[in-house]
């Protein structure tokens, strides 16, 4: 996984160390001795990660903001040994991440690696999904970077879970956060004895014993708690024995999403902690506006049944399988029997009701495979994969059962109740492999919808109330 990087340093020994450590795990390199020099790199060409001394770190803060070249990398601050005011200033300047000056060779590439795959997933969904701009987000993300807009006071009181071996004897800085943290916290000694669900999961690494270069007990809890994260979208954040800080550079590996030491400042954890709870509310909003975005596209807003261009695409998928399995299909079409008369009669308002109520019925009296959609202002598709012509016929008779025995509430104050029928035409899809391999599936559900409306037709014109089944092509 390679990227573009740019170091910004005075010191060119430690640019000379860290280019040579980088180009060695492939990634292309540039060295700068201040920002000027950063700046004209980035200009170039855009990098991915910045590494940066932690006095550069507020001169970067100003270009992210104006949204240039440096706008879009993450940003990695290298501190001094020790110095934990000067790593605290540093994410507070805004950079994503900050490592000691004097960290291994593991634990930087894996930061490195780890702030990658944060980014990929970031533009696999914008790719997927269409931009976050589309969506109304763009706002919001740049919330992490300094000087934007903050996310609101709720995001940072989502509920944390700590996984330590040593609930007695935690580090300091876990206990001060527990104490202090608005959002409930809950201890467990192992991420199975978690019973609730967490926003973010803290493991004190420190509390399980390390045995030479190992530590079998924290890499399966950090494991384990990836499969658990990735469920509830929810991070992990390491903490590893000081003298074992290897370790972090594996947890980063495993899946957590920040490692410090033991040892950490109150107020880096609060921070951080900070931090990926904003990350996770925000994480939030974008899958629920999401969701929305995609039940808008495919869902009727008065009924909550599919519309007709998103029934279209699962028939041609269900005709692609039947054709496969070589297992017939039905679809009907089916329409409420002068409709507009209750309309005009009892208002549109007790219309809309008396859709919603049939869309209600026709979608609790149809199997889980079965597609049940709104096609038109009193029209109706149904799709049933693996259906014979008499289960379809018997089917259809039963939803005009359903609809025509039981009255419909009337207008409202009124105690009169609307009698409802529906008409209904069937129609059946070949399931012969060999017509399958003629014929595309869109041109199948083409025919297929062509004769259930046919079908539909000659129910109306038999009297209505009554079911028609189209056998012509079958």
């Amino acid at each position: 996984m390679s990227a573009r990087i740019v170091i910004v340093d005075s010191s060119a020994t430690d640019r000379i160390l860290l280019r040579a450590m980088l180009a060695r795990a492939a990634h292309d390199v540039a060295v700068c001795s201040d920002m000027a020099e950063a700046m004209a790199a980035m200009a170039e060409r855009p990098a991915d990660i910045i590494l940066a001394d932690q006095g550069q770190v507020r001169a970067l803060a100003p270009a992210r903001r104006e949204g240039g070249p440096a706008a879009a990398a993450w940003l990695i601050a290298l501190a001094r040994a020790g110095d934990d005011r000067g790593r605290i200033d540093a994410l507070q300047g805004g950079a994503d991440d900050v490592l000691a000056r004097d960290a291994g060779e593991a634990l930087i590439l894996a930061t490195i690696r780890r702030h990658l795959r944060q980014r990929n997933a970031v533009r696999d969904s914008a790719i997927s999904h269409g931009s976050t701009a589309a969506f109304g987000l763009a706002e919001e993300q740049a919330a992490f970077h300094p000087g934007q807009t903050t996310p609101g006071p709720d995001d940072t009181t989502g509920p944390i879970a700590v996984i330590s071996p040593r609930a007695a004897a935690l580090p300091r800085a876990i206990r001060m956060l527990i104490e202090r943290h608005p959002g409930p916290v809950e201890v467990s000694a192992s991420p199975a004895a978690v019973t609730g669900q967490a926003a973010l999961y803290i493991v004190d690494g420190g509390g399980f014993p390390v045995l030479g270069q190992t530590s079998d007990g924290l890499y399966r809890t950090v494991a384990e708690l990836e499969v658990r994260a990735k469920a509830d979208h929810a991070a992990t954040l390491v903490l590893v024995p000081c003298a074992a800080e290897h370790l972090g550079a594996i947890a980063l590996d495993l899946g957590a999403e920040e490692q410090v030491t033991e040892d950490v400042a109150a107020e880096e954890l609060s921070h951080r902690v900070r931090r990926l709870l904003r990350r996770k509310a925000l994480g939030d909003r974008q899958r629920d506006r999401l969701q929305i975005t995609i039940a808008a596209a495919t869902l009727d807003p008065l009924t909550g049944l599919y519309n007709r261009r998103h029934a279209i695409a699962r028939l041609e998928s269900l005709a692609a399988a039947a054709g496969e399995n070589g297992t017939p299909f039905a679809v009907m079409m089916a329409d409420i029997d002068h409709f507009k008369t209750i309309n005009d009669t009892h208002g549109h308002a007790t219309g809309d009701r008396v859709l919603v109520e049939v869309a209600r019925r026709l979608r609790d009296n149809l199997r889980a495979v079965d597609l049940v959609a709104r096609i038109g202002g009193e029209e109706f598709l149904v799709a049933m994969p693996d259906t014979s012509v008499d289960q379809a016929r018997n089917a259809a008779e039963r939803l005009r059962r359903i609809i025509g025995d039981t009255p419909f509430e009337g207008a409202r104050g009124s105690r009169q109740p609307i009698l409802v029928t529906m008409s209904i035409g069937v129609a059946i899809g070949p399931g012969a492999p060999d017509r399958a391999a003629t014929v595309s599936p869109g041109a199948l559900i083409e025919d297929m919808y062509e004769r259930a409306d046919i079908a539909l037709y000659c129910a109306k014109s038999a009297g209505r109330n009554t079911v028609t089944v189209e056998l012509s092509a079958a």
